[in-house]
């Protein structure tokens, strides 16, 4: 076994595949996923670490490795969705968006490596495509391994009905911090205004890249809320707070948590598999 399960809890409750929706989210040294119910409840939740690097036979055979020691049956979901990571995307309003155009919209951007594939999803939060990059090989063995995947970028995920709401009274600034990088999606009156990957080396980066966005966009602190999800830990939660004093862990979406075990998971480190 080359793999090893971290965390892993569920309930005891049985419901049928197409009650349930499969997200799974893709990490430099592993994958997470979770389990939920359409009415909003936290079946299973899991993290796993593994080599990324090693080919994509062995990639196959480690993904189906946890999905059986975890009894997870990829087969039937109402949804089932991959979340990788990317640093080049583009989001395209849903009337101007052309299939065939796919590459060349990112090409405009940047250039994608012969390591990535083209990928797009529809979010339906603001009626647009995100177009973006990603490397081929390991969504591969996640689509050999669980056929019928939806893939998406981990920025398309940050663009939810969750944070929309949360800035209805004030602005949001949504940080999802990650190893060796960060990304921020921005809201405003219940308006979507901006996102965007940057490489961080340290959370005085990070920082760095979220006041520019304020002053770009001219967000005065009293004004703003910061929410934090991803690799947040106490070092950088502190780092952060004296800038935005009331910075707040997002979790993604209300979920019902039936098990005791389910309280006191830190929620908001897998906030894109919650939303």
């Amino acid at each position: 076994m080359s793999y090893k399960i971290n965390t892993f809890v569920a309930t005891r409750k049985a419901l049928v595949s197409n009650e349930k929706k499969l997200s799974i989210c893709l990490g430099t040294d592993g994958f997470s996923f979770s389990e939920r119910s359409l009415r909003g409840e936290l079946l299973s939740l899991c993290d796993a670490t593994m080599d990324m690097s090693r080919a994509m036979s062995a990639l196959v055979d480690d993904v189906r490795g946890v999905l059986s020691q975890t009894g997870i049956q990829p087969l039937g979901y109402a949804e089932c969705e991959l979340i990788v990571p990317s640093g080049l995307f583009v989001w395209i309003p849903e009337h101007l968006y052309d299939a065939a155009q796919e590459r060349n919209y990112l090409e405009a951007l940047g250039k994608v490596t012969a390591e990535s594939g083209v990928f797009s999803s529809y979010n339906e939060v603001i009626n647009s495509r995100m177009v973006f990059a990603a490397a081929t090989r390991a969504v591969s063995a996640f689509k050999i391994a669980i056929p019928h995947l939806v893939v998406r970028s981990q920025q398309d995920k940050m663009v939810n009905y969750t944070a929309m709401e949360m800035s209805a009274q004030r602005s949001l600034l949504l940080m999802h911090l990650r190893r060796g990088a960060a990304d921020y999606a921005l809201y405003g009156n219940r308006k979507f205004l901006m996102c965007n990957s940057y490489g961080c080396a340290n959370v005085d980066e990070m920082l760095y890249y979220a006041l520019n966005i304020t002053k770009d966009f001219h967000i005065e602190e009293p004004g703003l809320r910061v929410a934090l999800c991803g690799e947040v830990d106490r070092e950088s939660f502190g780092r952060i707070r004296p800038f935005f004093p009331e910075a707040v862990l997002f979790t993604g979406e209300p979920l019902t948590l039936s098990e005791p075990e389910m309280q006191h998971l830190p929620l908001y480190r897998y906030a894109l598999i919650l939303s």
